[in-house]
C-alpha cells in the first residue's frame, strides 16, 4: 500500500469522528452526561489527536511496528496516521470490549480495514509476547481508576497517604509492574514510547531494573479526554 500524506487523512478522520456514536462512547467514558461531553469535546479530541499524529510521524521510521495498549478514541488519529502515512503495522488492545466493538464498527464504516487497525479485547501482557514492535503507546493506562483505584487516587492526589489501603495498593503495584515488564520487555531497542507524564516513573523504574537508557523528549502534548499530558521517551541499550 502506498503511503498517504498526512494532510490527506483529515477528511477520513473527520468522517470517523462523525461516525462514532456519541451515546455509546458517552456511556463508556462518563458516568453521566456522556453524550453532552462528547458533543462539546469531539472536535477538540480530533484536533489534539492530529497534533499527536504529526508528532509521531516526525519521530518514527516508515514501515515500523507499533503496539497500542488501552487505546481508545484519543488514539484514533495517531493510529490511522501510522497505518496510512507511515505504513506501520499495528497491534491494538483495549480491555473494554464494548469500546472495542464501537471503535471497530466505526473504522470499518469509513473504510479502515482490519488488516490496518483491529482493536482487540485482549490482555496486553498476553499479546506482548507474541509480537515485535519498535513503538509502544502507553497513555493513561497505569493510572486507570477502574483498574488501579488506589494507585490512581494516590497519583492524582485524590487520597492522602494516611488513608491509603496498603494491601490493595501493593496488589495493584504488582499488577502494574507485571504489565510494564511485559510490554516494555517486548519493545525492540532502540524504541520509542509514547506515554503520559504520570506513567513516567513506572517506565523509569523498569529501565533501571533492565539497565536500559532513556532519553526523554522535551516536547509535551495535551490530551483532551482525560487531561493527561503526553510525551515521548526513546529507549536504547
Amino acid at each position: 500500500m502506498t503511503a498517504t500524506p498526512i494532510r490527506e487523512l483529515r477528511p477520513l478522520l473527520e468522517r470517523l469522528f462523525a461516525e462514532l456514536s456519541l451515546t455509546e462512547i458517552g456511556e463508556i467514558y462518563c458516568d453521566y452526561g456522556g453524550r453532552e461531553f462528547w458533543q462539546h469535546r469531539r472536535e477538540v479530541v480530533l484536533e489534539l489527536g492530529i497534533a499527536w499524529a504529526e508528532a509521531l510521524v516526525s519521530r518514527l521510521e516508515p514501515s515500523g511496528r507499533s503496539f497500542y495498549v488501552g487505546a481508545g478514541v484519543a488514539e484514533l488519529a495517531a493510529m490511522i496516521t501510522e497505518a496510512r502515512a507511515l505504513g506501520s503495522r499495528l497491534s491494538v488492545v483495549n480491555l473494554r470490549e464494548r469500546e472495542c466493538v464501537e471503535l471497530n464498527r466505526a473504522l470499518r464504516v469509513v473504510g479502515v480495514a482490519e488488516e490496518e487497525i483491529l482493536v482487540e479485547a485482549r490482555d496486553a501482557s498476553e499479546l506482548a509476547v507474541e509480537r515485535e514492535y519498535d513503538h509502544l503507546g502507553l497513555v493513561s493506562v497505569l493510572d486507570d481508576p477502574e483498574l488501579y483505584p488506589e494507585v490512581s487516587d494516590l497519583t492524582y492526589g485524590r487520597m492522602p497517604p494516611a488513608l491509603l489501603d496498603l494491601e490493595a495498593f501493593a496488589i495493584e503495584r504488582g499488577k502494574i509492574h507485571a504489565l510494564v515488564d511485559a510490554v516494555l520487555g517486548g519493545l525492540s531497542l532502540p524504541g520509542l514510547v509514547t506515554t503520559s507524564f504520570e506513567e513516567v516513573p513506572w517506565i523509569m523504574n523498569w529501565a533501571g531494573r533492565a539497565q536500559v537508557q532513556v532519553d526523554a523528549d522535551d516536547v509535551s502534548l495535551e490530551t483532551a479526554v482525560v487531561g493527561d499530558s503526553i510525551g515521548f521517551m526513546r529507549l536504547h541499550a
